[in-house]
This record gives C-alpha cells, structure tokens and sequence, in this order.
C-alpha cells in the first residue's frame, strides 16, 4: 500500500516537472497556460536542475517570480554570484557579475529586468516552451503578458560542465543580452 502511494507521488512529479509551461499560481505567474507533451518523457531526462534546458528555465521564471513578489533578488545581486553561476554560462555570468558590481555611482547595462524586458511587471500567462537542442546548444522560448502586451523572449543555452546554461537572451526587438553588454564595453 505504501509503496503505490509513493509510485502515484513520484509519477505526478515526473509529469509536472515534463510540462511545457509554469503551473498556473506558480511564483510571479497567474492565468492557466499548459503545454501537454505528446508523449510521457524518458525517466533520464530527470537527472536535476540543469538536465534540461527548459527545466532550467522553469527553476529560472520560478526563483525570479518569488522574488519579485517579495522585491528582492536572489539571482541578480551584487552580494552572491550562486545563483548567477547556477543558471548563466561563465562568460554571461561574468559580464553581468561585473555589470552588478563595478556600476555603484551609475546605471549598467542592466537597467531592466532581464527576465520580463520591462523596468515594471505584471505577469500573466507565463509558457516556458519546447526546447530546440542541437548538440550542446538549444534554443527555447518563453512567453508571456506584461500589462497586458503579449512579450517572447528566446533564451539560447548551452550546455557546461554538464549542465544547461543560459548563454544569451533575445527579446523582441531582436536585440540580445550580450550585445548590449558589447555595446556598453
């Protein structure tokens, strides 16, 4: 009896992690936005964070959604690079840990949310997508409504020391992240 018990919890939690999109009332998220995969996923695909680039991005919108609410950051501080070495490769980690911490008297190139592309949020219906993965790089989108306008976001990552990093972000005006930190150097 105990052990069905346990198959039927960890067989939910296979799901919900295999989803295309944060569960509604998630973190920083409100609305209803499912993604259904067409096939139940390979039990190797859940090895942890960072085992998929899409996993990777859910933990991402997740962390980043909680702190929003509670208006901090836990990734994007100039106190603590863990998180920042947790979800962006060394060379984007590293422009944006200088960014945060070489500009006290003045704004960086980080003078918005990187994750919403606004300086304010109002978050609906957040997809986090399918991931295209082509070797060790993979592209996924990422949508969602800021005070009501539709925004998508393209997160290229890469894969480093075993893990899926964000590499660079690409927002709607085809602008990225890292050319904005070359146009700022």
């Amino acid at each position: 009896m105990r052990k069905a018990g346990l198959m039927i919890v960890f067989t939910a939690g296979l799901l919900s992690i295999g989803m295309g999109a944060v569960a509604p009332g998630a973190a920083g998220t409100t609305g209803s936005a499912f993604s259904v995969p067409s096939a139940l996923p390979t039990p190797a695909r859940f090895t942890g964070v960072g085992s998929t680039p899409d996993a990777v991005l859910r933990e991402v919108y997740k962390v980043h959604g909680e702190d929003f609410k509670e208006n901090r950051d836990r990734i994007l501080n100039e106190k603590s690079r863990k998180y920042l070495d947790k979800y962006f490769d060394k060379n984007l980690s590293g422009l944006i840990w200088k960014d945060l911490t070489s500009n006290s008297d003045e704004v960086g190139v980080l003078d918005f949310d990187l994750f919403y592309n606004a300086q304010d949020a109002q978050i609906r219906n957040l997809t986090v997508g399918r991931p295209t993965i082509q070797g060790d790089r993979s592209t996924v989108p990422v949508s969602f409504n800021n005070f009501g306008q539709k925004e998508t976001l393209v997160y290229t990552l890469v894969r480093e020391n075993g893990s899926w990093k964000i590499a660079d972000i690409k927002y709607k005006t085809g602008d990225t992240l890292l050319k904005y930190f070359k146009e700022n150097s």
